[in-house]
């Protein structure tokens, strides 16, 4: 993301109002700016597939986490690039939590839960259908994994007796990988978005998460063009 130059903003820019005009949505009426989508799952030993809430109005998980950002019925989303992200929130209303693109050894500490987030990371797969269209049939989630080269912990390498330091993380390049050709999303429309693993994780913490964000362009009040 951050690699882009003005120039490669322009040019998805442009290619996004094409994308829109092809789809057959009234561009003139739009609004576009960036923008991204952001979906979250709790973890779970019981399950092998945890769905992704894309859209505002999508009740599978039951209510919204207040650091969701979804698709509104009325706009369109034009999908640049992925990210897959996790956490570990004190509970529901934690808003102050840190996001991690690999198993963070301080925040998942219990026995075996880092080797499990690990597992997922090099063996699962993002998968979408947008309206019976299988738009994602098999995403890898090993292309989103970025440990740091300096990573989060006390006493480590050359820091001074009682120092601790934090991961060396760009949040604006590290574990994002463009998606060509881009993905089209209506509000409007029926998206399954999941991930899916090989088998059910071994271990979790409690009111762990998976954070999938789509980075790209919004066009707000995106309406079809009528015949």
């Amino acid at each position: 993301m951050s690699k882009l130059t003005t120039l490669g903003l322009r040019e998805v820019f442009d290619n996004a109002r094409q994308l829109l005009v092809a789809n057959g949505y009234n561009v003139q009426a739009a609004k576009l700016t960036q923008s991204s989508i952001r979906s979250e799952v709790l973890m779970s030993a019981n399950s092998s597939r945890f769905h992704l809430p894309v859209v505002v109005n999508d009740q599978t998980n039951g209510a919204a986490f207040p650091t969701e950002k979804r698709l509104q019925l009325q706009d369109v989303f034009i999908t640049m690039a992925i990210a897959m992200y996790v956490a570990k929130p004190s509970g529901v209303q934690d808003g102050g939590y840190p996001i991690f693109t690999y198993p963070n050894l301080r925040e998942f500490a219990a026995a075996n839960t880092a080797r499990s987030i690990r597992g997922v990371y090099s063996n699962a797969n993002l998968s979408m259908v947008v309206d019976n269209d299988q738009t994602i049939p098999y995403f890898p989630t090993d292309w989103l994994y970025r440990a740091p080269v300096l990573q989060e912990g006390v006493n480590v390498g050359y820091t001074a007796s009682g120092n601790s330091q934090l991961d060396s993380r760009d949040g604006s390049n590290d574990g994002i990988i463009l998606v060509e050709p881009n993905l089209i999303l209506a509000g409007n429309a029926q998206i399954d978005f999941n991930l899916n693993l090989p088998s059910a994780m071994v271990a979790i913490e409690s009111n762990s998460r998976f954070i999938v964000i789509q980075y790209g362009l919004l066009a707000q009040n995106c309406s079809k063009i009528a015949n």
